[in-house]
């Protein structure tokens, strides 16, 4: 669940975009230069969770990186479906490695907030796991 609680001089989020950022940046690294293409990286989710797609037609790159921006009313809540990701396909542990190894580690976003009459602003947040799979995270200016 996402939450918007401040500040008091915003009353209504028009549009909230998350993204769910990998556990580091990958475009340089070396290992993964002779097994995996730069469209493999990028459609590889190097973290523990993803958003569940329920219709791809609204799923920007198809493989839940991006769910469907949503507006937000102060005190309002957003409920959106996380479920585990999983490895590239060169990946030589299979999913229980992939999982094993992600264990414990937070879902980690980039946030952008747009309202009316202000500049957009963004927000970086790592959601603990247990946030991220039962709870809420809040969204604060």
């Amino acid at each position: 669940m996402v939450r918007y609680t401040a500040p008091s001089g915003i009353s209504r989020l028009d549009s909230v975009e998350l993204r769910v950022r990998d556990d580091r940046n990958r475009e340089e690294d070396p290992v993964l230069a002779g097994s995996l293409t730069p469209e493999e990286r990028r459609a590889t989710i190097w973290g523990p969770y993803r958003f569940r797609i329920y219709d791809r037609s609204t799923e920007a790159e198809g493989i839940g990186r991006i769910p469907e921006p949503f507006s937000l009313a102060r005190g309002d809540v957003q409920r959106l479906t996380l479920e585990t990701t999983f490895p590239h396909s060169h990946y030589g542990g299979g999913s229980t490695d992939w999982e094993h190894h992600y264990a414990g580690e937070p879902l980690r976003l980039w946030i952008v907030c747009r309202a009316e009459g202000h500049k957009p602003w963004e927000l970086t947040v790592d959601v603990p796991e247990q946030t991220a799979e039962y709870g809420a995270w809040t969204l604060a200016h």
